[in-house]
């Protein structure tokens, strides 16, 4: 079986796992990151933004799932487009400027979530998954624009604290790293990192 298929199995299964926990167990809400793309990536594109909708589902205190719908922006890191256009311009015997590009990534991430048992307003937890990437590549070169499209599976895991502000709403911080199974030309794997702030509502 192909390794993104398996990981699509994976993100269905925890949908539906999370489908079956009763309703208590849900939170659900918005978050916001500041996403760092890194190794080669961090070559090619700049920190953007990143947002969505995350959920979890706690089966116990301590043991649950969550789901992750988000989007992701990386600009083109300056200094490579401008070495990009230079090379352009050495290749063409002509002045070439103005090279553009940028990635953005639709993601669906399912996975399993564990938080510490300790007693206070700050919880600490953590997590670990797959996520699913479509992933829109836009460049724009002598007038002329362009998109690439393409679907990649990756792994994710991170830290974070969640601090109850009232009796049905979190506020919280997190720290994730993702690693995507694309590979540059050089056969590089394509890495970021986010970190955001929550919000997490329960329906109690």
């Amino acid at each position: 079986m192909r390794s993104d298929v398996l990981a699509l199995l994976l993100v269905l299964a925890c949908l539906l796992t999370a489908m079956s926990l009763p309703a208590w167990g849900l939170e659900l809400g918005p978050q916001l990151a500041l996403s760092v793309p890194t190794g080669s990536a961090g070559d090619t594109y700049a920190p953007g933004v990143g947002g969505g909708l995350t959920a979890t589902f706690m089966h116990n205190p301590v043991a649950g799932v969550g789901l992750d719908l988000g989007y992701h922006h990386w600009p083109g890191a300056s200094d490579a487009e401008a070495e990009f256009d230079a090379w352009l311009s050495r290749l063409s015997g002509r002045t070439i400027t103005g090279t553009k590009w940028s990635l953005g990534t639709f993601e669906v991430a399912g996975y399993g979530r564990v938080v510490a048992p300790v007693r206070g307003p700050v919880v600490p937890w953590l997590r670990a998954g797959v996520a699913y990437y479509y992933l829109r590549h836009h460049l724009e070169l002598m007038g002329q624009a362009a998109d690439d499209t393409d679907w990649q599976f990756g792994y994710i895991g991170g830290v974070g604290f969640d601090v109850r502000a009232t009796a049905t709403m979190k506020l919280g911080l997190d720290a994730t790293y993702r690693y995507l199974m694309w590979e540059d030309d050089a056969g590089q794997r394509s890495t970021a990192y986010t970190i955001g702030a929550h919000l997490l509502f329960s329906p109690r």
